[in-house]
């Protein structure tokens, strides 16, 4: 688990590098991602960890339901995301950098201190912590390489 989680702390840190010191219409910029730009694309991630989150602590449901999540509102996990991204997408530049940041913080912190064979709900059932923690690295790092080609640089491997 240890070795997950550095390598989720790593993948935050890149992502968070590349955001560093960008502009408002940087992050406007579009992304990889078909119609989403690199606000939207942060934003995703800052949901998706803030779910992580509230299904760690055994309050998935209520929390995605807030977001506008879940198969009433979206009959595929692509356009629940899309779904949760369009209610959100005023949130200014400023609040989406700390939104990243404080569920970046509070889901390392979270996953830390959690028993890595603890079962939790996530999307498509039931995970383990260890496994849950592997999906957040397993996305992070794809649309880190979203943004990247929106800012025209190239990840090293």
């Amino acid at each position: 688990m240890d070795e997950i989680l550095h390598a989720l702390a790593d993948q935050q840190e890149e992502l968070s590098g590349l955001l560093a010191g960008r502009s408002d219409a940087e992050w406007q910029l579009p992304s990889l991602l078909d119609g989403w730009t690199v606000a939207d694309v942060v934003l995703h991630l800052a949901q998706t960890n803030e779910l992580a989150i509230a299904s760690a602590q055994g309050r998935l449901p209520d929390v995605a339901k807030g977001m506008g999540a879940g198969p009433e509102r979206a009959s595929t996990v692509d356009e629940s995301a899309e779904a949760m991204v369009a209610a959100q997408r005023d949130v200014s530049v400023v609040e989406l950098r700390e939104r990243w940041f404080a569920g970046v913080d509070t889901l390392r912190l979270l996953l830390a201190g959690a028993d890595p064979r603890q079962r939790v709900m996530w999307v498509a059932g039931e995970l383990s912590i260890q496994t849950l923690a592997t999906t957040r690295l397993a996305e992070t790092w794809i649309h880190t390489g979203d943004v990247a080609a929106a800012f025209g640089v190239t990840l090293t491997p």
